[in-house]
């Protein structure tokens, strides 16, 4: 008897000694609250260990940290004997005088003939005064003057209607000759009262090459 009370008394101190199932419980919920603190705590140490751009401001023992510089490295300063000796050359609009260009110049007038001549006149304008509508057919003669080089040589010869050209120099002027231009003027061509006036045409080698000679009267009834 005593002997069984003994062993039963040694079941029930190791059963005693054994952890429960309820005890168990608490201790595994400690056992994880202290791993997620210590990854905390490593996280924590990490990122006070790291700058603002995320690289590790620790370095391997025995090598010394870089600094570091987060300001832009300036330009290198210019080298003014690496500068070309003219700065305009890959721009030469820039800061560049342009001469004055030239205007454009007026179209050059016809050339004379080699063979023009100038020609003067005993008078340039006929005034027969006044005359009546119904009076006969007046004459009158220009005399023209070669007062140039080249003889002075007529193409034409003509006047307004009125007025009739009835000879002139078909033949050249040597210079310093002369020739006639004869014409016959009309009153009763004209139109009302009053001063009129007529044009004799002249075409030749002269300088303008078409001049004209005046033939005028102050017509009445």
């Amino acid at each position: 008897m005593a002997k069984k009370k003994y062993q039963r008394q040694q079941a029930d101190n190791t059963q005693d000694a054994t952890p429960s199932s309820d005890s168990g419980q608490p201790m595994n919920i400690q056992t994880i609250l202290l791993g997620v603190i210590a990854v905390a705590l490593v996280v924590q140490t990490f990122l006070l260990l790291t700058d603002d751009g995320g690289t590790p401001s620790y370095v391997p023992s025995g090598t010394a940290a870089a600094p570091v510089n987060n300001t832009p490295a300036a330009a290198p300063a210019p080298n003014p004997a690496a500068q070309p000796a003219n700065n305009n050359a890959s721009n030469p609009n820039i800061n560049v005088t342009m001469p004055n260009q030239p205007q454009q110049q007026q179209q050059a007038q016809p050339q004379q003939a080699a063979n023009t001549t100038t020609a003067g006149f005993s008078e340039k304008t006929k005034d027969f005064g006044t005359v009546s509508r119904t009076a006969a057919p007046m004459n009158h003669t220009f005399t023209v003057t070669n007062n140039g080089t080249q003889p002075l040589t007529y193409t034409q010869v003509r006047g307004d209607q009125g007025t009739t050209v009835t000879s002139f120099p078909t033949g050249p002027i040597p210079p310093g000759g002369s020739g006639e231009i004869k014409i016959q003027f009309d009153p009763s061509t004209a139109q009302g009262n009053g001063i009129q006036s007529w044009n004799i045409h002249l075409d030749g080698n002269t300088n303008p090459s078409h001049q004209h000679l005046i033939v005028q009267a102050n017509i009445q009834n």
